[in-house]
């Protein structure tokens, strides 16, 4: 019985060790997987719908190891590298939401007792000081309830931020207009770098950064998928782009 049982051991320590190896074997051969950019661009409003893209992507197991984002791509891509599910910015950019960070004027309440005299007998698109008389301002929208809705969202993520620690790594562009080129932030202060890339000129106001001007990324650059592949390294890029419609060619 002795020798049976002696046998029957080292029969099974063989079959478990030729496991072991084959399972080795083919772990080894296994390729590695390729690693998944996806680049969002502007659009506007439209930009919003890249949310379902994200939501498909989640549904079906397609893991995302890159995000560059231009405009309002560089907004939605920021939310979901920093961990927010697509029902979470669902919720962050309903109309009700946006409706109080993309307006023309500040609340009247807010203002203190010249501003509201000047709101009085001037145009939202016109503002009126003692020392420069009248000018138009250099944005139709003010950037108040943006600014607020950026910090409430990425207020821990400060000027020593790198974008590589985000859950997911992330890439954020904008335009340089003082040297006309287009830029991409991948450190520093998240707020201040999405609200560069959705700057649109004539919109909202330009920002002021290191001696620079920056406007929205869309102007030069609204699919930042170069960015995926020279930056983050990734193998495969799916690029969604949301451009307004032209109704003039549906006619």
């Amino acid at each position: 019985m002795r020798k049976r049982s002696t046998v029957a051991a080292l029969l099974a320590a063989a079959l478990c060790s030729t496991s072991l190896s084959s399972q080795t074997v083919e772990s080894t051969l296994q390729p590695a997987r390729k690693k998944i950019g996806l680049a969002l661009g502007g659009g506007g409003a439209l930009g919003l719908t890249e949310i379902g893209v994200l939501r498909w992507l989640e549904e079906h197991h397609i893991p995302v190891d890159g995000i560059a984002g231009a405009s309002m791509g560089a907004l939605v891509g920021a939310l979901y590298a920093t961990g927010h599910t697509p029902d979470d910015i669902q919720q962050l950019t309903s109309d009700e939401v946006l409706t109080k960070v993309f307006r023309l004027s500040n609340d009247f309440n807010t203002l203190n007792y010249r501003r509201r005299e000047d709101r009085r007998s001037a145009p939202n698109y016109m503002t009126i000081g003692l020392k420069h008389g009248i000018s138009v301002r250099n944005g139709l929208l003010v950037d108040a309830g943006l600014n607020t809705f950026l910090s409430a969202q990425f207020l821990s993520y400060g000027d020593m931020t790198s974008f590589d620690q985000l859950s997911v790594p992330f890439r954020c562009s904008a335009t340089d207009i003082t040297e006309g080129k287009p830029v991409v932030f991948a450190r520093g202060s998240l707020p201040e770098s999405i609200r560069a890339s959705i700057a649109l000129p004539g919109i909202f106001p330009p920002v002021q950064r290191d001696g620079h001007t920056y406007v929205d990324g869309g102007v030069l650059e609204n699919l930042p998928t170069q960015t995926l592949k020279s930056d983050l390294h990734d193998d495969v890029i799916l690029a969604v782009s949301m451009p307004l419609r032209d109704d003039s060619r549906m006619s």
